[in-house]
């Protein structure tokens, strides 16, 4: 699938049996492994559960769309950032 240059996959289409021969505890333990070593994103919780992101570093760029990170900061916060 990644060579497919897919970002983001159901789950149930990780699952099918014809794509891997592991058994469904094998390939949880095996996603989970992944998502520890950055290779991939799995959710255990909410709708997001449904998914695998095969790129992390898409998610980098659709969040870098959201918070730039030339922000000017005022200095009322950059107060507070400092007594944090």
């Amino acid at each position: 699938m990644k060579d497919e240059k897919r970002q983001i996959v159901k789950m149930k289409d990780v699952e099918k049996e014809d794509i891997h021969p592991l058994g469904k505890e094998e390939l949880t333990s095996f996603l989970e492994l992944q998502h520890k070593q950055s290779n991939i994103i799995v959710f255990n919780s909410g709708e997001l559960k449904d998914f695998v992101v095969l790129a992390p570093q898409w998610i980098i760029e659709a969040f870098k769309c959201f918070i730039p990170h030339n922000q000017k900061i005022e200095a009322t916060v950059l107060k507070d950032w400092e007594e944090y």
